[in-house]
């Protein structure tokens, strides 16, 4: 047995003995191959199980069971399309059937960007006006005391705040009703004939100015006020 051993190692070339370890690393390498494509496939599999278990099922979530409170509109003038946050408390975890509410109206849900209990974004929707906005929750609704402007073109002026006085002086022939947080602040203009109302925004954070009631002749438009430094 051992001779003809001899006799065949002496007889096989060094192309075959290197053929033949290329058959037998090519056949064992196969299963090793094998087990880690069916390895990796188990991960991946592991991983799917495990994303499918993190969606969170809305049904689940209750309603707050004190009603909403919307405490403050940021910012509450814009073009169609602009980012608008309302800020309050009360409004759920999760969205599940509540609404924003537009003079009234349910803005189409695809506006509606976050949702949290205390904070919700929306996207303002392709309309031009002054309108209330309302948060409703499960039958239980919270109106924001002031209102959002959605223009298009701006009309530019300045004023000036007399924060001593308390008095706004306009450079324009109109008055100004200005609303702030703690109430109503007296304007003086510099012509009050011809009066049509219009409300405006303005954007000063530390003012304490919520919104602004334009009055003024003629044209209706929508309105940027600037400060005069």
């Amino acid at each position: 047995m051992f001779q003809r051993f001899i006799i065949f190692w002496n007889n096989f070339s060094l192309k075959k003995a290197l053929a033949l370890v290329l058959i037998l690393s090519l056949f064992l390498s196969v299963p090793v191959v094998f087990v880690l494509q069916q390895r990796e496939n188990t991960l991946f599999s592991f991983a799917g199980d495990e994303s499918s278990k993190n969606v969170v099922d809305e049904s689940l979530i209750p309603y707050p069971s004190n009603p909403p409170v919307v405490i403050n509109v940021v910012k509450f003038y814009g073009r169609p399309g602009d980012s608008v946050l309302i800020y309050g408390d009360n409004f759920g975890d999760a969205r599940k059937e509540s609404q924003i509410m537009l003079n009234n109206e349910q803005l189409p849900v695809s506006l509606i960007n976050y949702w949290s209990d205390k904070e919700v974004e929306f996207s303002l929707p392709s309309k031009n006006g002054l309108f209330n906005v309302s948060v409703l929750v499960n039958g239980k609704e919270s109106t924001w005391f002031g209102k959002i402007d959605i223009y298009g073109d701006l009309t530019v002026d300045s004023i000036q705040i007399d924060t001593t006085n308390n008095i706004i002086k306009v450079s324009q022939p109109y008055s100004l009703d200005v609303y702030t947080a703690t109430g109503k602040v007296d304007v003086m203009g510099t012509d009050l004939v011809n009066i049509v109302e219009k409300n405006i925004p303005l954007d000063f954070l530390d003012s304490g100015i919520i919104y602004v009631k334009l009055v003024k002749g003629g044209i209706s438009v929508p309105f940027k006020v600037e400060e005069v430094q």
